[in-house]
């Protein structure tokens, strides 16, 4: 299984050297369907299913076509699906018992589809040694269970933090934190008064 990994493993690895310092975004996942054979899926290929939120062709069907065509007789079945319910497609999929036998999907458990949450359902297989390469330093927390390792990083994101000066000065913060320290200390602050200084973005209700 962890071969059908290969062809993301080695289009990807050239970028790690520049941009681990940012936060994973995206990773794929071995489903445990396709360990007992979906039925799609066989030994010359693979199917896999990933996000989609435009008409334009996605670099996963981009390099999925690079590598079927540098590599006759090995077939990748692609099945592309919309990224407003993606969630909850791949979750139906899996419960099913048809899901794709590689698929990408979030890192950690902070969404429904992710990895960490969908491995604890029994929905993924553990990954090889080479994948285990791949992990950026100190996110072991993001794609492991115990010893075993349940995906692999395929693209990076930069996160960036809105501050809203006028908010903060109205809630007794003056300046932004220089410090882990002070952070913890204004989120401590806040706290105390029924508020917080950091909120997940789509998380809030507008006030």
């Amino acid at each position: 299984m962890q071969e059908r990994l290969t062809m993301i493993q080695h289009r990807k690895a050239f970028r790690r050297g520049v941009v681990l310092a940012l936060p994973v975004a995206g990773v794929l996942a071995l489903t445990a369907c396709s360990a007992a054979g979906s039925g799609d899926g066989d030994a010359n290929g693979f199917t896999f299913t990933y996000q989609t939120s435009n008409n334009l062709e996605s670099p996963y069907a981009t390099l999925a076509k690079e590598y079927m065509k540098s590599h006759p007789g090995v077939t990748i079945t692609l099945n592309p699906q919309p990224n407003d319910r993606y969630g909850q497609t791949l979750r139906t999929q899996l419960q099913g018992g048809n899901a794709s036998d590689l698929i990408q999907t979030a890192p950690g458990t902070g969404q429904p589809h992710s990895a960490l949450t969908l491995a604890q359902a029994g929905f993924l297989e553990p990954l090889g040694k080479s994948a285990a390469s791949l992990i950026p330093k100190g996110s072991d927390s993001l794609f492991y269970i115990g010893d075993k390792l349940y995906a692999q990083p395929v693209d990076f994101t930069v996160n960036g933090v809105v501050y809203n000066t006028t908010a903060a000065a109205k809630a007794g913060i003056t300046k932004f934190p220089a410090t882990t320290e002070e952070l913890v200390q204004n989120c401590k602050t806040l706290s105390a008064k029924g508020m917080s200084f950091v909120a997940l973005a789509g998380g809030a209700r507008p006030t």
